[in-house]
């Protein structure tokens, strides 16, 4: 009885000791995304890609929820974030860094994070590879706009000629002859079509497939909307779509293909410290050396335009967590009462990064009536490491 009950009491004193040596795994975050069927960003952005894949690595998660839509052109991520090997990550040579639990002796404390994303092209066009998009290829997003409209090529061929085709002054004439003898002006292979008038369009448009092998849509492009001058072609192709679409479409077919997504940080373990050069923290701010923001949220978006190509990062503050006091450095000072003026970080509304290959951007929106920084104060040339 008595070996019986020393041995019980062993068994009780070593239990916490043998649970504690125990290690948690926790499945890595590369698992959740597949590289090839899943990627929605072109390879243009290799250069951000990979560096966040790199931070991906070292991620891992736990009590995972998650819901995607059946075509997968939207969906969203409920976990605990899980950091290891390092907490700082720098945006290429910025000196932006992107800081995980900052200042947590543990930064490996699990972060309570929500993702959601939007990807909306895939919801017209399942399996769309996102590299042959090109933003001035406007055949390309004609094509596009078609089926994001649900348009067929006789209600297509309806628009041609409400927006293009001028009524003729020969009486004994109408609209679609003026098309077909247009269309007929760019193929070698006549389209002869008997009473046209008497036909409607969906007739048409089989006759002109069955002459020339070619989508009507196709051929009304190159006669109507197609220049060898991009300026014009644009202006052409919007001036199609403007009486369906509220929206300037070429704009608007951008904003199908971009991945964008939100990032809900409810806690703020996630921070960007903000290079020295730029913000310099008064010595009473609770002995800060760097400015960190730390968002409640960051909208991500992936922008392919004629304007420009880059990734963007909009900080949402709003309540910020810990206040910080500091001047602007002398390049950002752009007027003379600026100098020596003391900011809070407790104002900024709102701030955002724009990556791109070789420079960034960075602006504020500070919620005190300094609306002259609603832009780009601050930029810079950069290199990402291959």
């Amino acid at each position: 009885m008595k070996k019986g009950l020393i041995f019980l009491i062993s068994i009780i004193v070593l239990l916490p000791v043998s649970t504690n040596a125990q290690k948690r795994y926790y499945p890595s975050l590369t698992q959740l995304f597949d590289s090839d069927s899943d990627r929605k960003i072109s390879s243009e952005f290799n250069y951000f890609s990979n560096w966040l894949a790199k931070i991906v690595k070292n991620c891992f998660y736990k009590d995972l929820q998650f819901s995607i839509s059946p075509n997968e052109d939207a969906g969203f991520y409920s976990l605990g974030l899980i950091v290891k090997k390092s907490n700082s990550y720098t945006i290429a040579n910025s000196g932006f860094e992107v800081k995980f639990n900052e200042g947590e002796e543990k930064f490996s404390t699990p972060i309570r994070l929500r993702y959601e994303y939007q990807y909306k092209i895939l919801a017209y066009l399942r399996g769309y590879d996102i590299d042959y998009y090109k933003p001035d290829d406007y055949e390309e997003k004609f094509n596009i706009a078609l089926r994001v409209l649900n348009m067929n090529q006789s209600q297509a061929m309806s628009q041609f000629i409400n927006v293009f085709v001028e009524y003729p002054k020969d009486k004994s004439k109408t609209s679609v002859d003026v098309m077909l003898a247009t269309i007929n002006a760019q193929t070698e292979k006549p389209i002869l079509i008997e009473n046209p008038n008497d036909k409607r369009l969906t007739e048409i448009c089989k006759e002109i497939y069955k002459t020339t092998g070619d989508i009507p849509s196709t051929l009304l492009y190159k006669c109507y909307i197609y220049h060898k001058d991009k300026e014009i072609e644009l202006a052409n192709f919007v001036k199609y779509f403007r009486s369906l679409i509220p929206n300037q479409m070429s704009y608007y077919i951008d904003d199908m293909v971009a991945y964008q997504s939100t990032l809900s940080i409810p806690n703020r373990e996630i921070s960007i410290a903000i290079p020295k050069k730029m913000f310099i923290p008064i010595n009473d701010s609770v002995g800060e050396t760097v400015v960190s923001l730390a968002p409640h949220s960051i909208d991500f978006s992936v922008v392919n335009t004629i304007a420009g190509k880059c990734i963007t990062l909009d900080l949402k503050m709003n309540a910020h967590a810990k206040n910080v006091r500091f001047y602007l450095s002398k390049k950002l000072q752009s007027k003379e009462h600026e100098k020596n003026k003391v900011f809070e970080s407790k104002v900024i509304k709102s701030a955002f990064l724009k990556i791109y290959e070789k420079k960034i951007e960075f602006g504020l929106n500070l919620d005190n009536g300094h609306t002259f920084y609603n832009h780009v104060i601050y930029q810079k040339k950069i290199k990402f490491k291959k």
